[in-house]
């Protein structure tokens, strides 16, 4: 089989978005064209690698054993052409990238304002797309470049993955002005007896007592201070969870108007209670800060417009904690 040396590489990235979706349709929406012109390219690619590619089923286009094949290749060098493009023409200040990233909206509050501040300076025309940490398959979305950037708590990662630390929060525990809590001392007894609002990104049950679940190797926290540890007896006990929300944001209003108990991150619950009706309970209870980072693929590494991304959310992540310490 001989191949014209003159190739569109446009068709490569034709045939990884129908690898992707297995369905003309859907490839054409993430590639901005027409379901009839990536119809017209997979005729061409048919055409020059003899080969059907993809056939019909019930279940969309299925891979033939020669598209299996090409698959691999095909995207490693689709990223090594863009890594190659980018290394040498990523400018902030003039560059039109738009970059997709997984995040609660503890940093969409409180990073998000001082990166927008700062790009707005330095990079005018770079573009911002922020999602809910609400999907399980995070690190799929990382590999099948869905996403750029994923934000959390995360305990163990996989080798194709790589993180880079954004800051430290602790726990603060929360209640209503007036909670029966307020008075006396704040024991983990006292502490259980009442109903909690967990936030938990999923809806999901956590595969963990400790509130994480495992994806492809991503061990990441989705659920929010689900238990705590009675210091005395030493050993783990479980509130009653009342009500669970996907946003950190939904749990003051709830609080001010009930006798629920909430963990919130320190430097969110501090402002909730600024805002009036919510105070921070004083407890003798062990609750150590937790590193929250930033996530890619590790194939990105050689990408200048990702590095520099991270740099810019870490300085706002810093600047965000210098705002409310």
């Amino acid at each position: 089989m001989k191949i014209s040396r003159q190739i569109d590489l446009n068709l490569f990235h034709v045939f990884a978005a129908i690898m992707k979706h297995r369905s003309v349709a859907r490839a054409a929406a993430e590639l901005s064209l027409s379901p009839s012109a990536v119809s017209h390219a997979l005729a061409r690619l048919r055409q020059m690698l003899q080969d059907d590619l993809f056939v019909r089923s019930d279940t969309g286009l299925q891979p033939t054993p020669r598209a299996m094949e090409l698959s691999g290749r095909v995207n490693k060098g689709l990223q090594q052409f863009e890594a190659a493009l980018m290394a040498v023409s990523f400018d902030p200040a003039k560059s039109p990238r738009c970059f997709r990233i997984a995040a609660s909206d503890f940093f969409a509050i409180y990073a998000l304002p001082h990166l927008v501040q700062r790009l707005s300076a330095t990079a005018p025309q770079v573009d911002l797309q922020i999602f809910p940490v609400s999907r399980l398959d995070l690190a799929r979305q990382l590999e099948t470049r869905t996403l750029d950037l994923v934000i959390g708590w995360f305990d163990k990662l996989p080798g194709f993955l790589r993180r880079a630390p954004f800051v430290e929060e602790r726990g603060a525990i929360v209640v209503r002005t007036g909670h029966p809590l307020t008075e006396g001392e704040v024991t983990s007894e006292r502490l259980l007896a009442f109903p909690h609002i967990v936030v938990e990104f999923t809806g999901t049950a956590p595969e963990r007592g400790d509130g994480f679940v495992e994806d492809r190797g991503m061990v990441r926290r989705i659920r929010m201070e689900q238990t705590l540890m009675d210091t005395r007896r030493g050993r783990e006990a479980a509130a009653r969870v009342a009500v669970t929300v996907p946003y950190f944001s939904a749990v003051p209003p709830v609080l001010r108007v009930s006798n629920y108990v909430a963990s919130l991150p320190y430097r969110f619950a501090r402002e909730a209670v600024a805002g009036g009706g919510l105070v921070l309970l004083d407890l003798a209870l062990e609750r150590g800060a937790a590193q929250i980072d930033i996530v890619w693929h590790m194939r990105d590494d050689g990408d200048p417009g990702l590095r520099w991304l991270v740099e810019e959310i870490r300085n706002a992540g810093a600047t965000a904690v210098a705002a409310l310490s």
